[in-house]
């Protein structure tokens, strides 16, 4: 669930948008490089040294929510704007 604090929100947001900022100058090159950041993330957070396996469940979990997250906010309306603008399907 990303819908943590306004006060978390603002400490980890300056750090993520020096990172992106510094990485990225605000544009991917490369889908490779978001990539190599979250996994670099996840290995400094979620999975230490001695891990097990609730570690990595955790991360997954995560990872899922993550993705149905995106899904739901930006795929869904950016499909039902394409099947109203192209025409539905079924």
């Amino acid at each position: 669930m990303p819908y943590i604090t306004q006060e978390r929100r603002n400490k980890i947001d300056t750090a993520i948008e020096i990172l992106c900022h510094e990485m990225f100058c605000n544009e991917l090159t490369e889908p490779g490089d978001l990539n190599y950041v979250l996994t670099r993330i996840i290995n400094i957070v979620g999975i230490t040294e001695n891990y097990k396996y609730s570690d990595i469940n955790n991360v997954l979990g995560v990872l899922e929510c993550v993705k149905q997250e995106i899904y739901r906010r930006v795929a869904v309306p950016y499909e039902e704007y394409k099947k109203r603008t192209n025409g539905d399907v079924f």
